[in-house]
């Protein structure tokens, strides 16, 4: 597993624990958990020199990862990035039915836009 994605899921499993959460959610976290466990196994195959040199990687990636979930729009284009390569995709139960808005101009038109504080201007 790739240094930023794994950093990623820690940083996502870190980041807070919900009580409420839904079905999904739960099983996005179980995931998240798996994947990480299976870092730590392969980390244990490794020599003392690779481990160093893993972990040293591992915490830049940590770091940087961290940085970049500051930013909403960011964080929400790692858990994407996520959602798409490490947890598994559910089996389509049939054709899927999408509905549109006729007032809506484009994609994402309706969702309300996220502005940089004043002083990115």
């Amino acid at each position: 597993m790739e240094p930023i994605l794994t950093a990623n899921c820690m940083a996502r499993l870190a980041g807070g624990v919900n009580s409420g959460l839904k079905p999904r959610a739960m099983s996005a976290r179980a995931a998240d958990r798996e994947q990480l466990r299976r870092h730590r196994a392969a980390r244990g195959q490794l020599s003392v020199i690779d481990r160093m040199q893993a972990d040293a990687g591992a915490k830049q990636a940590f770091v940087s990862v961290a940085m970049l979930r500051k930013d909403n729009q960011r964080c929400r284009e790692l858990d994407a990035i996520v959602d798409r390569q490490v947890r598994p995709m559910s089996q389509p139960a049939g054709p899927r039915i999408v509905k549109h808005k006729v007032a809506n101009l484009y994609e994402g038109h309706d969702k309300p836009l996220e502005w940089a504080p004043l002083e990115y201007y």
